[in-house]
C-alpha cells in the first residue's frame, strides 16, 4: 500500500461532509433493541434454548425443533437426527488440547443423538468446531454441527462436520408452522417470538437504498476501496507488530505481561504473568472513524477462577473492588468480562504507529489506568488464595 494512496483516501475524507452521507433509516424497534442486547450472540443463544425447548412455558411444544430438523433434512438427507425426550443446554463447556476451556453456544441433545449449534450474530467464524465435535461422545453418525448465522458462511468450508442455516431460514420455517401449534401457544410467548423475528431481521436487513446510492454516486466507491484498503494494511501491519516476539520480549519485561497470540487481526490477549486469566485484551480492528481520533482500546479482561472470585468478592462487599466497579454496560458473560477499557489515544498516528510503534505501545499500557488496576487486583488475588 502506497502512502501516497493512504494520503489521498484522507484528502477525500477531511473534504467529505458527514452530513453528505445518508442516515440509516429508522426500522422497528424492537424490547430486545430497549435492553440493548438486539446484537449480543449469548442472550439470542438463551432466546433460543428457550424456544428449542418443549417443557418450558412457550406452549409451542417442538416447534422450533421440528423447524430445525426439516431444514436438515432438506440440506442433508443423509444426517437423520431423530430425538424425542431430549434436553437443551447453552454455554457447554468443551476441553482444547492445550487445557484451556471453549464453550458450545447451544447443544440439543438426548444422550443418543446430539445438535451443536454454534450461534453468530455479526462476529466472524473463528470458532474450535472440531473441539466442539470431539466433545460430545457419541458416533460421528449419531450428531450434527449447525452454525446458525445472519449470512450463508459456508460453514462446511471450514468444518466438514457443519452446515449453515441462517437465522431468517430458520425463523421463516417457525413462521410456516406456527399454525400448528398456535392454540396452544401462550399468548405472552407468541409477544416475545414476535418481537425475537422483528429483531433477527432487523440484523439481517441492515442497508438501505440510499446508503447504496450514495456509495454508488460518482467515484465514492472507488474512494471507499482505497481507504478499506489502507485499513486493512495498516490493521495487519499492526497485528504483526503486536505480537511479534520482539515485542514479547518488551512486555514482559516492562511490563510482566505475555503476549497470547491471536492471530485474527482483530484483537490480541496481553496475559499477566502471575495469572494467566487476567489480561489486557488491545482491540485494534477499529483504530478510528470519521469522528475520532485514532486509538486502540485495551481492556482489562478477567477469565476463570480470578472472574470468579471478583464475582464472590464483590457479593462480600470487597470494599476496593466495590470502588472499582465498572460501569453496568461492561461486557459481562458466562466466561469472559470486560472489567475496565480504555482508550490508548495516538495523538500523531503517522509517526507513532511507525517504526517506534512496540516502544510507544508499551508505554501506553504501562500508564493506562487499567493495566495498573489489573497489577492491583491480580496482586489482592494471589495474596488470598
Amino acid at each position: 500500500m502506497e502512502d501516497m494512496s493512504i494520503k489521498k483516501c484522507q484528502e477525500w475524507l477531511d473534504k467529505l461532509k458527514l452530513d453528505d452521507i445518508p442516515k440509516h433509516k429508522e426500522r422497528k424497534k424492537t424490547i430486545m433493541d430497549i435492553a440493548g442486547i438486539e446484537h449480543l450472540e449469548t442472550k439470542w443463544s438463551l432466546i433460543y434454548a428457550y424456544f428449542f425447548n418443549p417443557k418450558e412455558s412457550h406452549g409451542l411444544g417442538t416447534l422450533f425443533y421440528d423447524s430445525l430438523s426439516e431444514i436438515l433434512l432438506h440440506k442433508n438427507p443423509n444426517k437423520k437426527i431423530q430425538m424425542n425426550d431430549f434436553y437443551v443446554k447453552t454455554e457447554v463447556p468443551a476441553r482444547e488440547k492445550d487445557g484451556s476451556t471453549k464453550f458450545i453456544d447451544i447443544l440439543l441433545g438426548d444422550g443418543e443423538y446430539a445438535i451443536i449449534i454454534e450461534n453468530k450474530v455479526n462476529a466472524s467464524l473463528d470458532n474450535p468446531l472440531q473441539t466442539y465435535w470431539n466433545s460430545i461422545k457419541i458416533d460421528d453418525s449419531k450428531k450434527c454441527g449447525i452454525v446458525l448465522s445472519l449470512y450463508d458462511l459456508n460453514a462446511s468450508k471450514y468444518n466438514s462436520n457443519y452446515i449453515n442455516i441462517t437465522h431468517e431460514e430458520l425463523i421463516k420455517q417457525v413462521e410456516n408452522n406456527l399454525y400448528k401449534h398456535y392454540l396452544s401457544a401462550d399468548s405472552k410467548a407468541l409477544i416475545f417470538l414476535q418481537d425475537f423475528i422483528q429483531n433477527i431481521y432487523n440484523q439481517k436487513n441492515t442497508m438501505d437504498k440510499d446508503l447504496l446510492e450514495f456509495y454508488y454516486k460518482g467515484t465514492n466507491h472507488i474512494k471507499a476501496y482505497k481507504l478499506t484498503q489502507a485499513t486493512d494494511y495498516l490493521i495487519n501491519s499492526l497485528s504483526e507488530r503486536i505480537e511479534n516476539d520482539d515485542i514479547n520480549n518488551l512486555v514482559k519485561n516492562i511490563l510482566n505481561l505475555n503476549i497470547s497470540k491471536k492471530k485474527n487481526k482483530r484483537y490480541t490477549y496481553y496475559c499477566y504473568v502471575k495469572c494467566k486469566q487476567a489480561m489486557i485484551t488491545l482491540v485494534y480492528n477499529t483504530l478510528w472513524n470519521y469522528s475520532e481520533i485514532c486509538r486502540i482500546q485495551a481492556k482489562l479482561e478477567f477469565q476463570g477462577d480470578i472472574k470468579r472470585w471478583i464475582e464472590d468478592e464483590i457479593s462480600k462487599r470487597n470494599q476496593f473492588l466495590m470502588a472499582e466497579m465498572p460501569n453496568p454496560d461492561s461486557k459481562h458473560e458466562s466466561n469472559y468480562w470486560h472489567f475496565a477499557s480504555e482508550d490508548l489515544i495516538f495523538e500523531n498516528p503517522t509517526d507513532e504507529l511507525g517504526d517506534v510503534f512496540q516502544n510507544i505501545i508499551c508505554e501506553k499500557i504501562k500508564n493506562s489506568k487499567v493495566y495498573e488496576l489489573g497489577c492491583k487486583i491480580v496482586d489482592l488475588y494471589i495474596g488470598q488464595k
